[in-house]
């Protein structure tokens, strides 16, 4: 459960630091709202089909090996 925390941790990092990327690219631009709500929702989206697929892929990979 502990590597499985820290992934996700570092998943948020990385998606954090990516979101300042883009942040500091559309901060001159009109509706910057709009636009940093909808890398969030979208990096959201794709973070909960990871933990999902990790979650089903660990389940799956431990009953074969027991």
């Amino acid at each position: 459960m502990k590597k499985v925390t820290i992934l996700i941790l570092f998943i948020f990092i990385t998606c954090g630091v990516i979101l300042n990327l883009f942040n500091t690219r559309l901060f001159y631009m009109e509706q910057t709202h709009y636009d940093i709500m909808a890398y969030v929702l979208g990096f959201s989206t794709i973070l909960l089909f990871f933990g999902w697929g990790y979650k089903l892929a660990s389940k799956l990979f431990t009953k074969k090996i027991i």
